[in-house]
Order: C-alpha cells, then sequence, then structure tokens
C-alpha cells in the first residue's frame, strides 16, 4: 500500500515530467493552494495544467514536508520564471 509520502512523490515526479496521465490523485482529492482549494482528480489537473502553463520551464522541489496519517503539508518552490500572470492564484498577482 502506497504511503500519504510517496503518493506526493509520485505527483511531484509527473507534475515535473509534465505527466498528467501519472498524477496520483484520485475523484476525492483535496488540493489547498495560497490560491484556493481544488477538489477531485480533474480540478487539480486543471490547477497544475494553468500552474505549468505559467512555469513551464520549472520543476517543483520540496522544502519542507509535515506528513500525518493520509493529511500531508508540503511547502515547495518552483525554481522557474515567468512573465505571465498566474490565474491559479485567483488574483492578478505577475510573477516573476
Amino acid at each position: 500500500m502506497a504511503t500519504t509520502r510517496s503518493v506526493i512523490e509520485q505527483n511531484i515526479r509527473a507534475f515535473n515530467d509534465q505527466d498528467a496521465e501519472s498524477v496520483p490523485w484520485s475523484q476525492d482529492a483535496e488540493l489547498t493552494t495560497p490560491g484556493g482549494k481544488f477538489t477531485g482528480r480533474e480540478g487539480i489537473l486543471g490547477f497544475f495544467g494553468v500552474f505549468q502553463g505559467a512555469f513551464s520551464n520549472g520543476a517543483l522541489t520540496v522544502n519542507s514536508w509535515i506528513v500525518e496519517g493520509d493529511r500531508a503539508s508540503v511547502e515547495s518552490c518552483p525554481p522557474g520564471s515567468t512573465t505571465a500572470c498566474c490565474r491559479a492564484l485567483g488574483r492578478g498577482a505577475a510573477l516573476r
């Protein structure tokens, strides 16, 4: 059985490879970001699609983890750059 941490690691690999088919999110998954809460596989994939569009040369790396049972908090930052407004943030912040 997969652990919470291994599922997140699989997600990060799939995100960095831009391989949506390998993303492990289930239909009842929830992702909370500074820009809001995304639910279900399609909602989360939609968020990641916008994020990858804004940071197409970036890859996620984890700065810190907190994992307790089936819940986790992961702090990460994409090292890429963008001149686009990241609509996923839910506010008109231009990221550079």
